[in-house]
């Protein structure tokens, strides 16, 4: 029989259930020994007619034979020499703050790792399911969500497939665009033929005599038909690729889909980079939403192609809360309680921790469903969450004026500095409180040598050269002892 659980504590056989909930492919309760052996998290007991909690020691962990049967039982079991032999009989439990902040950040982790050893952009050919996946949504994300690869990693049973997808994201639609396209001779198919067994790229001029057809449940595994007189015949294809590189120079990424109202499956112009233009409406209105003011922080009122958007807005979003923090800029919207909408000034103080760390509970997105679009503002503070999140238009355009705009020169005093070096510390500190310190039974491909290309090409994107490779690893060893300093002490 279990004991009772103090207010505020959950059983660890909970604690279990809600690791298996939330994190991503097969879990493990020996995945969950290691940080109560590590001391990042607490297991309490408590014996009978005690109102004192009595901590599992983090050594005894390692030590206790089968310590992962806490995760399975409701208590500990019956052993003679082990450490736990005098807590048998006792409900382990754990702070259940404690255990979700830990959860949330363990999450995060995870699917960062996951998203380096899945990129999407790495694979020369992707299947059909990701082509179309692609062309409707222009984003790795949702690439990702239809790689096979990656859907068993997590624990997937069936293989993507464009019958399973959202018909609202027009992936049918998508997938006709995509034969057009390779009937121009825009993009390449190759596929598995169906009479020989072999793999071979279809000759653009079949392609329009072409039908895409579907096996039955549970796969629904495309194919191509030769069609007959309208109808379909004999199956000639399976298996499709198309290069990743076609599809992306056709059908180039959105840094973010409120940048385009165009239709997903509209046609690119072939050899032009996709370019983008604000609405002059943006510096024109009384406000601006957070979303719009991090793109008119990046395009000032000007073109820009869309890569260089996607490499700019993490930096943008920094720049504008960096902003927000230190100015005391009044910023205001609307909470979420089911009341009209009615503005009012979100707290002061959480713009220098927004987005830094996902356990903080302080989180924001452009994306903002109560106004529809993906250029909005989204703010949560703990529990609390406000949309249509703005701040006036005179002050981004005064911190931030067009581009075009004629600027005072300043008198040049001495020579300017070759580098800004507070504001490269102040992006590597923020990674690393990103990404945490440097452990590879967490986390392989987060190491100081993916910090120091991750830092350099910010360095080329922001100051359009960059420092010695000497000087960069020298300037981030020292960030990153500050930053584990900084983290004893808390």
């Amino acid at each position: 029989m279990s004991d009772p659980i103090p207010e505020g504590y959950i059983s660890l056989t909970e604690a279990w259930e809600s690791y298996v909930r939330e994190c991503l492919g097969k879990t493990d309760p020996e995945h969950l020994v290691e940080p109560f052996a590590n001391a990042e998290l607490h297991a309490f007991i408590r014996f009978p007619q005690s109102d004192q909690n009595y901590r599992l020691p983090p050594s005894s962990w390692r030590e206790q034979f089968f310590s992962d049967r806490a995760f399975l039982a409701d208590t500990i079991a019956r052993t003679e020499d082990d450490p736990w032999s005098k807590f048998s009989g006792r409900t382990p439990f754990v702070s259940e703050t404690e255990f979700q902040r830990w959860l949330v950040e363990h999450c995060r982790r995870e699917r960062k790792a996951l998203e380096r050893q899945f990129d999407p952009f790495a694979e020369a050919w992707w299947t059909l399911p990701m082509a179309v996946k692609w062309i409707a949504k222009r984003t790795p994300d949702a690439v990702r969500e239809t790689w096979d690869a990656f859907r068993q990693r997590i624990g997937g049973d069936l293989k993507a497939s464009i019958v399973l997808m959202d018909p609202d994201e027009g992936p049918l639609g998508a997938a006709q665009e995509l034969l057009s396209r390779a009937a121009s001779g825009a993009i390449q198919i190759i596929a598995r033929r169906a009479i020989d067994d072999d793999i071979v790229t279809i000759p653009a001029n079949e392609i329009p005599y072409l039908s895409l057809t579907f096996d039955g449940p549970p796969a629904f595994a495309a194919r191509f038909e030769k069609g007959a007189n309208g109808g379909s015949g004999t199956v000639v294809y399976r298996d499709m690729r198309v290069p990743s590189s076609d599809l992306k120079r056709v059908w180039p990424r959105l840094a973010n889909p409120s940048l385009t109202k165009e239709s997903p499956n509209a046609p690119a112009q072939e050899g032009t980079p996709h370019s983008h233009q604000q609405s002059p409406e943006v510096s024109s209105g009384a406000y601006m939403f957070l979303g719009q003011a991090v793109e008119w922080i990046i395009c000032r009122g000007q073109p820009a192609d869309s890569s260089h958007v996607a490499a700019r807005l993490e930096a943008a979003e920094r720049e504008l809360f960096g902003f927000l923090d230190t100015e005391n800029v009044t910023v205001e919207g609307y909470p979420i309680n089911g009341r009209a909408r009615v503005y009012e000034s979100l707290p002061a103080g959480i713009w220098a921790n927004m987005n830094r760390r996902y356990d903080s509970g302080l989180m924001f997105s452009s994306i903002d469903d109560t106004e529809e679009r993906e250029d909005g503002g989204t703010v949560h503070v703990g529990d609390l969450q406000w949309n249509g999140v703005r701040l006036a238009t005179s002050v981004v355009l005064k911190r931030w004026p067009p581009a075009d705009a004629p600027t005072e020169q300043p008198k040049s005093i001495g020579r300017r500095p070759r580098y800004d070096w507070e504001a490269f510390d102040k992006v590597a500190l923020a990674k690393l409180d990103e990404e945490g310190a440097f452990d590879p039974s967490v986390d392989t491909q987060w190491n100081k040598a993916t910090f120091e290309r991750y830092m350099a090409t910010w360095c080329q994107n922001n100051w359009g050269n960059e420092p010695g490779e000497s000087t960069i690893r020298s300037r981030l060893s020292e960030i990153e002892a500050a930053y584990l300093e900084g983290r004893k002490g808390q």
